[in-house]
């Protein structure tokens, strides 16, 4: 990634983060004394910039109030609220909007995964094809899938349905022949039909597959699509940031096995390789990491307090690293040994 592309990012996810601020600062505000515990929507922001011969490349999704499956502790509601996505693309050709919340009977409400966005390039121009799942988990035989795609200055929308066999392991198919979905997606340039049919018939072929959690996004299939020149991306939602407050609210009144429960379930869904938090793809490439972690353990007998403010404040500022590495090494030092 170059310097360029750095400085930029920088500047978007600073945008992105202001545009956040009163949603947080709401949260601060809770009467509840640990930040974000009373917090019922998982809110997420994405900014993803790269360069393709429409030039710089800038786009914006929030996403209101999902319901993502994080195999957890239900902490977020999965109806009721408003489900809106909401994107913008913009590059030195054209700009590109739009807001969806359609196919939401009974209050349901999206799912929504920065993982599952890819690319495919045409004519040196990337196309963006933006997956948006739904939350009722149990759809019978029949589960919808939305595809927003995005390719020089138009927006293409895409209803798909899969029939799944009735137990959990069954396998997922298309409901439509190779044939009734090329005419489905041929107002798309024929190559990028092609690959977008391809990817449709090859990815989603469980039940896991259309009502994903982030840790279905490692597996190989996923990863077999090509990469914009200098893509980043900045990442902001409310989970990560729950899960690291209320470490920060347990290990405030000591109590370890708490701490540890949340501490450990953000770890299975956000640590990557030792000590490294992967948030969406969005990590600091880092190596001081271990030394870091080590200067945060010289601390905690003597500037416990001061330690755990500065995590607080990394979590309201999406710094999720450094406040794991402060979580991380309080635990391994004051926590009983079993």
């Amino acid at each position: 990634m170059s310097i360029t592309t750095k400085l930029v990012i920088a500047h978007l996810y600073n945008r992105f983060l202001k545009l956040n601020y009163v949603w947080i600062a709401l949260i601060l505000c809770s009467s509840s004394g640990v930040m974000a515990q009373e917090v019922d929507e998982d809110q997420v922001s994405i900014v993803k910039v790269w360069r393709d011969l429409n030039g710089d490349n800038k786009l914006y999704i929030n996403v209101g109030a999902t319901c993502n499956n994080y195999d957890s502790k239900r902490l977020f509601a999965k109806q009721g609220y408003s489900s809106i996505l909401s994107l913008e693309l913009v590059n030195e050709e054209n700009k590109v909007t739009t807001i969806y919340g359609e196919r939401l009977p009974d209050d349901q409400m999206l799912m929504f995964y920065d993982e599952g966005i890819w690319f495919a390039e045409h004519e040196d121009i990337q196309a963006v094809f933006i997956p948006v799942f739904y939350c009722r988990p149990f759809f019978g035989a029949e589960m919808p899938l939305t595809y927003i795609v995005l390719y020089n200055g138009k927006r293409y929308m895409y209803y798909f349905d899969f029939f799944c066999g009735s137990r959990v392991s069954d396998t997922c198919s298309l409901a439509y022949s190779k044939r009734e979905l090329g005419k489905k997606v041929s107002n798309l340039p024929e190559p990028l039909a092609k690959v977008f049919t391809e990817y449709l018939w090859k990815v989603y072929t469980s039940r896991e597959d259309l009502f994903p959690n982030h840790l279905i996004f490692r597996e190989e299939k996923y990863a077999k699509t090509s990469t914009p020149f200098d893509l980043a991306t900045a990442y902001n939602a409310s989970y990560p940031y729950v899960l690291l407050d209320k470490v920060n609210g347990y290990l405030s009144e000591r109590k370890y096995s708490l701490s540890s429960t949340y501490l450990d379930e953000f770890e299975y869904i956000y640590v990557r390789d030792e000590l490294t938090v992967d948030v969406a793809g969005f990590y600091v490439q880092d190596k001081t990491i271990a030394q870091k972690a080590s200067s945060y353990r010289t601390r905690v007998a003597s500037d416990r307090d001061k330690l755990l403010e500065e995590a607080k404040f990394f979590t309201r500022r999406s710094q999720y690293q450094e406040a794991y590495l402060i979580y991380r090494v309080m635990l391994e030092e004051e926590a009983p040994s079993a």
